[in-house]
């Protein structure tokens, strides 16, 4: 099993290709759901829509008929791929995110980050290789929301800081975990070594690559930045609780099930935060 198959793909449909699936089946035969914030929903959605912020998904899930097919949609797709993942790791089966959202609906021209998850990891996975792994996914996050931090006053740099700090004591605790496996400072850097970019912290835990989503972000808007930031969060949540299925050992497992739970808490604070800035 290769790393890569900890990242989940996520079906998609262009606008055109949900006008088409709506109009096929009849909005009565679609989950069609609006994953923005109440604000955005209120200003204007897709007739028919269910409003399920990204960040009550999770909790959510019984708002959403399992017998039927699910198009989910955000602003700019960037949202919804996410909400995809939520969705496809709960079990639904039939679900499509509607790339570039109601922008492309309205006929707007989108854009959003670099493309992630076109990553290939070496095949070999250890439990010592996952936690050297997303230590490295840890130090490749903090990265991002350290040069978020650093960016105009009007961003939201105070929440970066702190999810910064956080980053750095998950890294901690994974070292912490390495160690408690039997394992030395050096084996930790021959591992990383041997797993290329993603554990050296060239990569997010969304599977960006971590110089290309900086220099994204240097011409985005806060809106744009924190939807990205939830687009991590939500990946890393999904990936996090595929390792603690993938491991067996009772406090490997437990180390990734507390990860994930970390990383749920930085969606509710992200989704907060978006909030307040629409």
């Amino acid at each position: 099993m290769g790393f890569m198959e900890f990242f989940t793909p996520v079906p998609t449909a262009t606008a055109d290709e949900a006008h088409h699936l709506l109009a096929d089946g009849g909005r009565e035969g679609y989950n069609l759901i609006d994953v923005r914030q109440p604000k955005e929903y209120a200003d204007q959605h897709l007739p028919g829509a269910i409003l399920i912020p990204l960040g009550e998904l999770k909790d959510r899930l019984a708002d959403i008929d399992p017998a039927k097919p699910t198009i989910v949609y955000c602003r700019s797709g960037v949202r919804s791929r996410s909400a995809a993942i939520l969705l496809l790791a709960a079990g639904r089966t039939e679900v499509v995110s509607m790339a570039g959202g109601i922008n492309a609906w309205e006929g707007e021209v989108a854009s959003g980050p670099p493309e992630a998850g076109m990553i290939h990891f070496a095949p070999a996975v250890t439990v010592a290789e996952l936690v050297v792994l997303a230590r490295g996914l840890e130090e490749g996050t903090r990265r991002f929301y350290e040069a978020m931090a650093a960016r105009n006053s009007d961003e939201p740099a105070a929440l970066f800081a702190e999810l910064v700090a956080d980053e750095v004591r998950h890294k901690e605790g994974l070292e912490g975990v390495f160690h408690g496996l039997g394992g030395r400072a050096e084996d930790l850097a021959v591992i990383a070594e041997s797993l290329g970019p993603a554990a050296a912290g060239g990569i997010m835990e969304g599977g960006m690559v971590v110089d290309e989503a900086i220099a994204w972000a240097a011409d985005r808007t806060a809106v744009e930045v924190l939807e990205v930031a939830m687009a991590l969060e939500v990946n890393a949540f999904d990936l996090y609780l595929k390792m603690a299925r993938r491991v067996e050992e009772g406090a490997g497992r437990e180390v990734f099930r507390r990860l994930a739970l970390a990383e749920e808490e930085h969606l509710r604070r992200l989704a907060a935060r978006l909030e307040q800035g629409l």
